[in-house]
């Protein structure tokens, strides 16, 4: 199988673990601070080797085995790259949505994407608990889970704020004096 390789390409990941390639040109992609192709149910895997990145996008929705197979393949796909193309090796970065890294946004001129919904923590059930709970005729519910995200408002603090902070300063209380310490005679 030979596949025509460019310097700009999007793969979308299935639960299976295979990488299906979508037609996008970089442009296409950049469309609608990339609404038209970053879904929250989505992982997909971007390669942009004029600047040796391989970004992983997960979505908000993305289920735990696209998250953790994702590194997988895109280590697989830098190596196909590398021996069958001859392109450079790529540094791998992994990008969540809601919590963007810089380089990402800047690359493709992006803003943070807001995170609605997300995945709940999973509660595990042991095989021995769920057997007592269909004993007491209690049904697990096994489904996923979407919760809510309350958007909070970012607190903005003034420049001068954040230097104090830095620095550790706090002002003295009115009407209080310094107090120094004499040197010894």
């Amino acid at each position: 199988m030979t596949e025509a390789y460019e310097y700009f390409m999007v793969y979308e990941l299935e639960d299976s673990g295979e990488r299906i390639r979508l037609t996008a040109t970089e442009e296409d992609f950049k469309e609608n601070n990339g609404s038209n192709f970053l879904h929250p149910e989505q992982v997909l895997v971007i390669v942009k080797e004029d600047i040796r990145r391989i970004f992983i996008w997960k979505g908000a929705k993305s289920s735990v085995r696209k998250r953790f197979i994702s590194s997988r393949v895109a280590g697989q796909l830098q190596e196909e790259l590398v021996k069958n193309a001859a392109f450079h090796r790529c540094k791998i970065v992994s990008v969540d949505q809601g919590e963007e890294v810089d380089e990402f946004l800047n690359t493709f001129r992006f803003e943070s994407m807001p995170v609605e919904e997300k995945l709940a923590d999973m509660r595990y059930i042991r095989n021995i608990d769920r057997e007592k709970m269909y004993d007491q005729g209690v049904i697990p519910d096994e489904g996923p889970k979407f919760v809510k995200i309350e958007q909070k408002p970012k607190e903005h603090i003034a420049p001068a704020l954040q230097e104090l902070e830095k620095e550790k300063v706090v002002p003295l209380p009115k009407g209080s004096r310094e107090k120094t310490k004499k040197a010894a005679p």
